[in-house]
């Protein structure tokens, strides 16, 4: 992927974190003095990882839903999840800790 397609998602990202930091902040009070500091210590920089939080934004920044396929070393299987509630996902990607990958149905 190229490199400008990467800066302008985590772009998009940002200003939607921004946008909306009222919905947002509760999940990074206390570690961040604002928004605005997470997403330059965090969204911005190249070599951090996407998180909940920056994959929920960046689904309603762009309107696109997707399924989140989670698969750690805790007991039990896969744990689904799709971003926002209720809609008709149209990727579906696979989290394994440190590492998305689109599962191809």
């Amino acid at each position: 992927m190229s490199n400008y397609l990467v800066v302008y998602i985590r772009l998009l990202t940002s200003a939607q974190l921004q946008e909306s930091s009222d919905m947002y902040l509760p999940f990074v009070e206390g570690l961040y003095q604002d928004m605005k500091e997470f997403c330059d210590k965090e969204v911005m920089p190249v070599d951090r990882e996407a998180d909940h939080l920056q994959i929920k934004a960046l689904t309603e920044c762009i309107d696109f839903p997707l399924k989140l396929v989670y698969v750690d070393r805790s007991e039990g299987g896969p744990t689904e999840l799709v971003i926002p509630d209720g809609a008709t996902p149209t990727v579906c990607l696979l989290y394994r800790p440190g590492h998305y990958d689109i599962l191809y149905d």
